[in-house]
C-alpha cells in the first residue's frame, strides 16, 4: 500500500563570477511511496533531476545542485480536511533557528 512522504531538499547555486554569494533553496516535496526506502529513492532521483545550469542576464554561470536531502518522513495527517498537519521538525537551539527564519524574528 502506497504512503504519502514529506521530502525536505536542499539546494545551491553557485556561478563562476567572483562576487557571486551563494543561494540556498529549501524544498517541501509531497512522494507517494511504498516504504521510506521508495520514498529515499524517488526523491533522489527527483532531487538530481532538477539540477540545472543556466546563463544569467550578465553572461554569467549559474548552477544549482543538490546540497543534501535533509529529511523524509510520512505525512503526519492523511485527512483530506480543509486544514491538515503534513511536517514538522524538532530542535533545541532556537537562536539558530531563528538566525536562519527570517519569519521566526
Amino acid at each position: 500500500m502506497s504512503k504519502k512522504y514529506i521530502a525536505v531538499i536542499l539546494y545551491e547555486s553557485s556561478s563562476d563570477a567572483d562576487t557571486y554569494r551563494p543561494m540556498y533553496e529549501e524544498s517541501y516535496v509531497e512522494i507517494t511511496a511504498q516504504s521510506e526506502a521508495d520514498a529515499r529513492k524517488k526523491t533522489a532521483e527527483l532531487a538530481k533531476s532538477r539540477e540545472t545550469s543556466f546563463e544569467n542576464k550578465d553572461g554569467n554561470k549559474i548552477t544549482w545542485k543538490l546540497n543534501q536531502i535533509v529529511d523524509i518522513a510520512e505525512v503526519l495527517d492523511n485527512s483530506n480536511g480543509a486544514i491538515r498537519e503534513i511536517y514538522s521538525r524538532h530542535f533545541h537551539d532556537i537562536e539558530s533557528y531563528k538566525s536562519m527564519e527570517v519569519l521566526a524574528k
